[in-house]
This record gives C-alpha cells, structure tokens and sequence, in this order.
C-alpha cells in the first residue's frame, strides 16, 4: 500500500483508509494526526521544543552547577528557585540538594557572601590564643556519642557508616595508614589500623579529603587534598586547599592556592614524583597545576577544564597522564611525557562524561580507562592501551550488558585499579565494587553486600 500522502488530495486519503476496512481506526487516527500538523506545525515545533528543553532542564545534575553558584545569597536562591527543576523535592538527589540549600544560607557572613575557610580558620586559631582557657572547648566537657562501629545489617544500602574517600600508606612503615573521609577530614592510624586519631586541622568544618599521598622517595613528607571534589559544590565540604605533613603525618600546615570551597573550587588528585618529594601536580576543577618546590609555589599546566584524575607512569616521572569531566560528553585522556611542558590528547569519548585511569606497577606500558556515559552516568566502556596511550582496544562496549559496574552515579563515584601483584587483575566499580581480568569478560562481586560508594 502506497502510504505517501501529497498535495491536498484528501479524497485518494479517505479511499485508501476505506479499503484497508480492519485498520480503518489506526489510519484515520494518522490521517487526523497529519491534517493538524499541517495546520498547527508552528505551535506544535514550539510545544514540542518547550517540552524538551524543560526535561533537559529539570534533569540537570549538580555536576552542571555554574562556576559561581555559591557566589552569595540572591545567586544561590536564584538557582534553586529559577535554574534547577521546579519539582527539585521529587527528583532523584532532591533531598542532597536541599540539604546543601539549608547548609549554605546560614552560613554566608553579613554581606551575604560565602565565607572563605582559610579565614574561618584563621578566626578561629586567634579566637583560641585569646582565650587559651575557655572552657566550652575543653575536651573533657565533650564525650563522643558514635557511632562507635559500623552499622550492620542484612540491608546493603544502609550498611557501614560513613565514606572514605582515599587511604594512603607508608612506604617504610607498614603500620601507618592514612585515611580521608568525605566529610570527616583524615583519620591517621599506626597500628595497621587497630585503632584511629583524628588529624585536628582536618577536622575544622568537617572537611571532606578527596586524596592523600605519601612521598615514596621521602615518607616523612605527605600531602592530602581537602574538600569532596566528587561531591562538587552541592554534596561537597569545606576546602583550605592542599596540606602538607613533613613529619609522617604528626603536624601539617596549608599551602594556600586559593582553592576555595567558596569560590566553588576543589582539587580532586595529587600526582607526586617518586624520585622528588618536592615535584607535583594536581587536578583541579579549573585545570592542572605542578609545584617544583614541594607546593609553595605554583603554575598552571593546563586550565580551563575539570580535571578529576591523574596518574603518573610507574618508572617515568616525566610522563603523567590526566582526564577531564565533561557533562555533556567528549571526555578526553590527556598526556605529557615532558614533565607539564606540554600535554596532548591520546583519545577522545564522544559520549563520555568522566573518565578513571590505572596504571600497573608490575608493566608500566599498560594504561586502562574506564569511561561513563554521560547521557546516563552508567557504564561507557572499558579501554586498554598497552603502549603508554598511543593505540587503544575495547575490552567491553556493551553498556547495557555491564551497567551494574557503575550504576548510574559515575559523577559521584568512580574507581578503578590494577593489583600490585598480578598486571592482568584489576577493580573496578562505583556503586559495588568487582573484580576483572584482562583475559576474560566476566566479573565478580569484590565486596558483597555492601554498598560501597568508591
């Protein structure tokens, strides 16, 4: 049956629907559907458009938020009451976000602007050598409440309690382990972990740490990110940018980069150079930037861009390797192989928003890239290079198939690693977290039952 409808010809329409008697209904029902495209084409583009534009919009992550949403007051209600969806309370992460609307509002200064935390701090050390002996801050008024031990329970979304973001270890003393928390700043164990101290400075607002690394040519010397860069400014924490211990851990100071939490930025790694404690970089939400002077000073390497991993080649100190997050895709891996002088592209996802990297110490050709789609912060793709980045192969593609590895949060959590003791084992996950192999397609539950958040 010739189903090309031309001209006005309404009569060859009609006699065409009569003859197909059993599919009379379904054809005049087209038929209708046509004559008022014809007639109202106009208002229904528009209607149609209008309709696109407010899912995309009330869809809007929080990994969308502008540079300036926590600028002050008017800025901050505006977005919620105009620029986010108008049914925010029923979207999913709607209650997160309004938790974070709650937190802020009363906690801007008298001009209504976000406070800076470095100054806080400040405040708040001159407050106590002022008042040495006040009493409201004395310890032994103060009692911890818990929770003591982690929650248990059949039930693996509310298992465990709280979440740690980075564990750092030393390389000549197996019994020191350093941990950083989303919001609960760094815990420092030395006794393989049987029991905790708190780091104080880390503690002041409740800061989140989004990595921690321990200098393997000098491991007196340590550096610990501070803020939740994976959280970004809805979930995140207070930020004083990047500390720094040359003791193990015992005592640390601020660099102060003026990487705010205020100014809505944070940094998410620290790549240090193995065979120079005083060389290294950082990816931050408005590029990379690499210190020669362990951190004092600084300049920037690339900007203009989310970066949010960054991994250095085993035996290659000159050659670094980072990713950007996009959320609208075209996440790219980038690469120097002359210490920061230049950085180049190796590959490019169309439709990823974020990438996560891993290098294996046991083959330093090696390089994995784990890619999330940006349309559904699911499962991307799974790529290998076995030649440092320059040519790539698709482990797994099928992001139906392999959606459980990241579940939907990729913008939030995101891991992925080699073992220390066999280059073809790794991790990988977000959500759960799952064991694979470079010779197989399967994977397994690395941690069971438990929701793990990596």
């Amino acid at each position: 049956m010739d189903t090309h409808f031309r001209g006005n010809d309404r009569t060859a329409i009609i006699s065409k629907l009569i003859i197909c008697k059993k599919n009379t209904w379904f054809y005049l029902y087209i038929y209708l559907i046509l004559m008022m495209y014809r007639k109202y084409k106009y208002i229904l583009i528009c209607l149609l458009f209008f309709l696109a534009s407010s899912l995309a919009f009330s869809q809007r992550g929080f990994e969308k938020l502008p540079q300036n949403a926590l600028q002050n007051v008017p800025r901050l209600n505006h977005l919620f009451n105009h620029e986010l969806a108008t049914n925010l309370d029923k979207q999913k992460g709607g209650k997160q976000i309004r938790r974070m609307q709650n937190f802020w509002q009363s906690r801007y200064d008298t001009s209504g602007y976000a406070k800076n935390a470095v100054s806080i701090l400040r405040e708040y050390k001159n407050f106590i050598s002022k008042h040495p002996n006040n009493n409201i801050l004395s310890s032994s008024l103060w009692e911890e409440i818990g929770p003591l031990v982690p929650q248990q329970g059949n039930n693996a979304l509310v298992a465990g309690s709280g979440r740690i973001n980075c564990i750092a270890f030393s390389p000549r003393d197996s019994n020191l382990i350093i941990v950083g928390s989303a919001a609960g700043g760094l815990f420092k164990s030395q006794d393989r972990g049987e029991s905790w101290a708190t780091v104080e400075i880390s503690q002041f607002l409740s800061m989140g740490i989004s990595d921690i690394v321990v200098s393997e040519s000098d491991p007196d010397i340590i550096y610990a990110a501070t803020g939740d860069a994976d959280g970004g400014a809805f979930f995140g924490t207070y930020s004083i940018g990047l500390l720094k211990s040359t003791n193990g851990g015992n005592s640390w100071q601020i660099l102060d980069l003026g990487l705010e939490y205020a100014d809505n930025t944070f940094i998410a790694k620290i790549a240090v150079n193995p065979n120079d404690s005083q060389i290294l970089y950082i990816a931050t939400n408005n590029g990379i930037l690499k210190s020669i002077d362990g951190g004092f000073s600084w300049e920037r390497n690339i900007g203009g861009s989310n970066f949010r991993d960054l991994v250095m080649k085993p035996g290659d100190a000159n050659t670094v390797y980072a990713t950007n997050f996009s959320s609208e895709g075209n996440a790219s891996i980038f690469k120097t192989d002359d210490a920061g002088e230049t950085w180049f592209i190796v590959k490019t996802y169309p439709e990823a928003n974020r990438i996560k990297l891993a290098v294996s110490p046991l083959d330093d050709e090696l390089l994995l890239a784990l890619a999330s789609d940006y349309k559904t912060n699911s499962f991307g793709s799974l790529d290998l290079s076995r030649s440092s980045g320059l040519a790539w192969q698709s482990l797994f593609s099928d992001s139906k198939k392999f959606d459980y590895l990241v579940q939907a949060q990729s913008f939030y959590n995101l891991v992925l690693e080699f073992s220390p003791w066999d280059k073809n084992t790794f991790y990988a996950g977000g959500v759960w977290l799952y064991n694979g192999d470079l010779r197989d397609t399967n994977f397994s539950a690395a941690a069971a039952k438990i929701h793990v958040d990596m």
